[in-house]
């Protein structure tokens, strides 16, 4: 691995580093790279860098919950070894906790997930519902929608906000109204699931959505492109298998990709904003 390392592009560094955080890996796997491996980093220029340090850093902290602790402590340690400065630059560019810092930037990839990871979205009418709500919400915040899936407990959205501030507004009113009528879904059609939904705090009784929302603040189109693939292939996925291609799944901007035909949710291409 490090003569293979030694003599790589960066294009690879950056395809080896996708494919190393698709899947969950042990401590040792990550002990055999160590950070000499991310060292060569700064070989490239500041682009590449920025690049696979955003995907890097994204694929860590969206691995199964049970991996995450395990993983963070390794990239953390990595990152010790970097200039203070250098990663504060780096890592500006993520929009992640500190949302009011990326009021300028425009193009984010955001992910919701059901409460608890729980099979929520295929129940009744949730798909519909989540794709009139996402129309809804893109009028009324003139937001533009570059890419989406809509997964059995969770959802990836590519979103163009020409105001960057809007964006907690956006995902505030589209997760707060899709939670009441989901749950209505819930109720008319399998009941004994709302027992696992009770969430007493506030004036809040049930929860079908987590708390919060995680976001990535996709600084090239590159970076753009490999969300966008991920997405179209997430329904692909053996532990999903929904369907055999990426065009076929019907609730995906990959058939407006593939073949040009819009669906559920209103799309603008990609490249219109890059």
């Amino acid at each position: 691995m490090e003569l293979w390392c030694q003599g790589s592009s960066p294009d690879s560094h950056l395809l080896y580093t996708i494919l190393l955080f698709q899947q969950p890996r042990s401590f040792s796997c990550f002990a055999v790279i160590g950070s000499t491996w991310l060292q060569r980093f700064f070989l490239w220029d500041k682009e590449d860098f920025s690049s696979c340090l955003v995907c890097l850093y994204y694929h860590v902290t969206t691995l199964t919950p049970p991996k995450y602790s395990t993983v963070s402590l390794v990239f953390l340690q990595w990152c010790r070894e970097f200039p203070p400065d250098t990663i504060n630059s780096y890592f500006c560019n993520m929009g992640l906790r500190n949302r009011q810092s990326y009021q300028d930037k425009h193009i984010f990839f955001s992910t919701t997930t059901c409460h608890e990871w729980q099979y929520l979205l295929t129940i009744g009418n949730a798909m519909q519902i989540l794709a009139k709500s996402l129309n809804f919400c893109l009028n009324k915040y003139h937001v533009s929608a570059l890419g989406y899936v809509f997964m059995p407990n969770h959802i990836h959205l590519i979103l163009y906000f020409s105001e960057g501030s809007k964006r907690i507004d956006f995902m505030r009113d589209f997760k707060k109204f899709t939670s009441t009528k989901i749950r209505q879904e819930i109720e008319a059609h399998q009941p004994e699931k709302l027992a696992n939904l009770v969430y007493q705090k506030d004036n809040q009784i049930f929860k079908v959505w987590q708390d919060r929302f995680d976001e990535l603040y996709l600084a090239s189109r590159e970076l753009l492109v490999i969300k966008l693939n991920y997405i179209h292939a997430n329904p692909l996925q053996d532990h999903w298998n929904l369907a055999k291609r990426p065009e076929n799944y019907f609730y995906s901007s990959a058939m407006f990709y593939e073949q040009g035909i819009p669906n559920a949710v209103i799309l603008n291409h990609y490249m219109d904003f890059t």
